[in-house]
Order: structure tokens, then sequence, then C-alpha cells
């Protein structure tokens, strides 16, 4: 029987929650603007996105981008399956600009928090303990990664699906199929993780409830794969995910021994600790974990592998969190809460902040990595604004974002050949570089290592058809066949300036690497593990910077 002194008090649960809730939107909305404003976003993802978006706002239902890795213009869908960015797109009627995206982003995250609570209210009764999910999601550094940099559809999808657990879990059926449909239109992967929901809700004896599920999700997967993306996309070159698995066809056994590795490991680990280890009475939602395992085992690039930095498990920590609620629902005898999981979980998600989250509170950020460095957007509106918005544009990975609203935009060197312009920044804006945060990193948001990009842009000088029209601030615009170029001495001397002064910046920042990046983000070995390699971020293979502590 609950007291009424208890049921007054909660009451405020529901208030409470929400109050996390604009909490947290408050907080991320603000940083990942900044990030935007300061020129640390990306074509690779926010770009990408926001040209699809732009496309389908626009009457494009194939959504055609020209961000490939093969430099080609092909659909939205060649690339993921996203149908849900064709109602999204509805957004941009409203407001067509990328922070759009990213006001999104952050809301699908804050919505991913506040489904955990009502599932916890489910399971847990009228607890205080149920504000732990909501707090424990909130705080970890896989959120925080997910949210900070660019957008991605996969937290909508994460949004998504708890709802759709939430909504099935409450007897609402009908509102779960549709949030199901909806969680399945984000992504082509999507449909893989709801069946693995399904074979959850089989382990706990809901059968119908789960094969509902798998002939939904496989059904969809089917239809998407058979008979929609090839309407939509005619390139036969990989791209996505599926291209990053190759070898698991055609060499199972090396992947099989990969498997075995440190990096190849360090996710598994990651989700013990941050609360499986305690959720054994929650195992039946541990299906839900399968995918991203096997993206982070399988893969044949460093880049899956990666616990810090990227975005693609933050579904896998919402499941953590639901099997932590599952674990600590009251047993029958006592009725009480199973306390232990909750209070693990939200202590490991506290500790793994501090320690690896991109936010300025932990040991590895601080408000530097957010300064916005004026005349830095200014200069680069002013040194575009000649750019007709017909043109083909070549341009640095972390001024992509802010130029994507035309028909042909890509990463330089991509779509080179075709381009009318080429844009650079000579700076680094990232503040200081722990190297765990990878997309802020600089060899990231250059597109490439400084002294390839400085042989680049010496390369297009000595092209016969391209020339320098204009220079900005460290900002360099390049037209193929102007006759308003200015003079090769004057660009060299500055060029040579602005190398310098970006070498300066680049080695200033990395003097703040962490021990932790190379346990994180690098290339380990079993011999590199032992050997303590990994406390030396920049000497391992695979670390995403380019001046080693040594030698430069």
């Amino acid at each position: 029987m609950i007291s009424s002194g208890s049921a007054d008090r909660s009451r405020l649960l529901i208030p409470a929650a929400f109050g996390l809730a604009l909490f947290y939107i408050a907080i991320f909305l603000t940083f990942s603007l900044l990030t935007h404003r300061g020129l640390q976003t990306q074509m690779n993802d926010l770009g990408n996105a926001d040209q699809a978006f732009w496309q389908a706002a626009n009457g494009d239902w194939r959504m055609v981008v020209s961000n490939d890795v093969f430099g080609q213009l092909r659909s939205r869908f060649g690339m993921h399956v996203n149908l849900l960015f064709l109602p999204l797109a509805a957004l941009y009627r409203l407001w067509s600009r990328p922070e759009m995206l990213l006001i999104l982003n952050t809301v699908a995250c804050a919505a991913a928090g506040l489904g955990l609570f009502f599932f916890g209210r489910v399971r847990l009764g009228r607890s205080w303990w149920s504000l732990a999910p909501i707090g424990a999601f909130y705080l970890s550094p896989m959120v925080h990664d997910a949210n900070l940099y660019d957008f991605h559809i996969i937290t909508v999808g994460t949004a998504l699906l708890v709802w759709t657990v939430w909504a099935f879990d409450t007897g609402r059926r009908g509102l779960a199929l549709v949030l199901l449909g909806a969680a399945l239109a984000c992504k082509e992967d999507i449909p893989v993780v709801a069946m693995m929901l399904g074979l959850a809700y089989v382990l706990s004896h809901k059968w119908r409830r789960g094969l509902l599920i798998v002939v939904v999700s496989a059904g969809y997967l089917l239809l998407v794969t058979q008979i929609l993306v090839p309407m939509a996309e005619t390139s036969q070159d990989p791209q996505g995910v599926a291209s990053r698995y190759s070898s698991v066809f055609t060499e199972p056994l090396e992947v099989l021994t990969s498997m075995t590795r440190p990096d190849r490991l360090r996710l598994p680990v990651y989700l013990l600790l941050s609360g499986v280890a305690m959720a054994w009475r929650g195992w039946r939602w541990f299906p839900l974990l399968l995918p991203s395992l096997g993206l982070a085992m399988l893969s044949d690039t460093l880049w899956m592998t990666r616990i810090t930095g990227t975005y693609y498990w933050v579904f896998a920590e919402a499941v953590v969190v639901l099997a932590c609620i599952e674990a600590a629902r009251p047993g029958s005898e006592s009725g009480s809460v199973r306390a232990g999981p909750l209070k693990w979980l939200f202590a490991a998600s506290l500790i793994f902040a501090v320690v690896l989250s991109p936010l300025p509170f932990s040991l590895h950020a601080g408000v530097d990595n957010f300064k916005v460095v004026e005349p830095g957007i200014t200069a680069l509106r002013e040194l575009t604004a000649v750019i007709p918005a017909a043109d083909t544009l070549s341009i640095q990975n972390n001024l992509g974002p802010h130029l994507s609203q035309r028909p042909d935009i890509a990463t330089f060197p991509r779509r080179i050949d075709e381009a009318d312009w080429v844009v650079f920044d000579l700076h680094y804006r990232g503040g200081p570089c722990s190297g765990l945060f990878v997309r802020t990193t600089p060899r990231f948001m250059l597109g490439m290592d400084i002294d390839r990009l400085e042989r680049a842009i010496r390369a297009l000088m000595a092209a016969p058809d391209w020339y320098v029209v204009s220079v900005n601030q460290g900002l360099y615009l390049f037209s193929r066949g102007s006759t308003a170029s200015l003079p090769d001495e004057q660009i060299l001397a500055l060029l040579a300036k602005d190398m310098a002064a970006l070498r300066g910046e680049y080695r200033l920042a990395l003097e703040h690497l962490s021990p932790v990046a190379g346990l994180t983000v690098g290339r380990l070995s079993w011999a590199d593990f032992l050997a303590g390699e990994f406390l030396q971020p920049g000497n391992l293979p695979g670390d995403p910077v380019t001046f080693r502590q040594r030698g430069h």
C-alpha cells in the first residue's frame, strides 16, 4: 500500500523527468549549435543529410546527393535507406537550415531518455528509482557523441524503438506498430535490430507480439532492398555500412581471428562495465545488442570499432538501460525495487561521462573545444557569396554543411573533375585535442592530413585551369577558368604563412592528447596492449591524428 505522502511525492516524478529532458535539450542544443557555428560540423555527415533533406523538401523523392565516395551523383537510397527523411523534410518548410537537423538530433536523444523513464515506470512502479534510467542515459558519453557531432538518424531510430517498447508493454499495439514502422524507415539496419526486438519478446513468452515484429521487420527489409532501392538507385558500387563488411565473406577466418583483438573487444567490454554485467535478470533484452556487437567486431575498418567520437552505439546504450530496468523489477516476494542494477548503471554512466564525454565537464574536454573563433563563419559567408547555387563545389569537410543546400557539392577531392569552385580553410578550430573525439581532430575536419592538404593546394595553383580568386582570414577560394585571379607571388606568401600557422595550431592542440585515446580509438593489437603502447596516443596506427608525439 502506498502512503499518501509517498503518493504525493510520486506525482513529482513526471515533472522531474520532463525537467531533466528540458535541461538536457538546453545543454546539448547549445553545444551542438556552437560546434556548427565554430566550423566543426562536417559534410560527412551533417552536410550529406542536409542536402538530402533539402532535395526532398524541394520535391525530389529520390533525394539525389553528390558526396558519394565514388564521386557520383546518386540517390540517397543508394547510400542509406532513409525513407523517414521524406516526411521529416516537411521541417524544412519551417526552416531550411542544417541547424534544424541539430535540433532534431537533440530532441530525439531527449525523447529516448523520456521513453526509458516511462518504461521504467511500467516496470518499477511509482518509484523514484525510475529517474535513474533517464539520468544514466543522459549522462552516457555514447549519447553525447551521437548528439554533439553532426546529425545521425540513428538517434531518431533509437527514440522510436524505445517508445515502441513502451507502447507494446502498455497495451497500445496500434501506436506501437506505427512507431515501429517509423523506426524501420530510419535506416537499413533498423529492421535487423527490430527482429532482435521480436526475439526478445519471444524469449519473454510473448509469441504473437514477437513473431509479428519479426514478420513486419523482415517484410520491410525485403521490400526496400528488393524493390525500392533498385527503383531509386542504379549504381552498382557498394556504399554505406554494408561496404565495410566485405571481408566477412572473402576472408572469414581472418575476420574470426581479428575478433579477439583488443580493439574489437572494447565495445563488449564497455557494455559489460556500463551495466550489462549487473543486468543478467534482464537477459531477454540482450539480443538487441547483437547487431551493435556485430558492427564493432566484424568490421573491415577501424572506424566501426571505436567507442568514443562516433555515434553508432547510442541504441546499444538504450538497450543496456532497458536491461537494467528489467533486472531491477520488483520481486514477487518483497515487492520492492532491486536497486543494485540501477545503482551500477547510474554510477558507471557518471564515471564514463567524466572520463569519456566530449562535454566541458569531462577530464578530456573544455570550453575551448566549443569556442566560436570569429571571423570564421562570417568570413566563409563573405568568401562564398559569389558562388552561384547551380555550380559544383568541392569543399573542405568542415565547411561543407554551411553550403550543402545545392545540387552538387562534395568533400574535397571528390567531384574535383566536375567542380567549378574549391574552398579551403587553413585553420584548426577544434581547441585542445585529446584524440578521443575523432570527428573534431584536424585530420577529420580537414578531410586529410596537413601535408597532403598543402600538396593539394599547390597542385591546384599549378594547374592551368584553376585560379585563386579570393583569400579571407585563412580561407582560400579557387575558381576554374577565372580571369580575376590573385598574383601567384602574393598567394604563395600567404599560403606559406597560413600553413605554418595551421601546423602550429595543430601541434599546440596535440599537446593535450589523452593516454586513454589509444585505448578507445586506435588500432590495438595484444602486443601493443601488453607493451603499454595504448597509453601513448599518436603512436598507434589508425589513431585519428597525423603528427605523432615523437618525431614532429
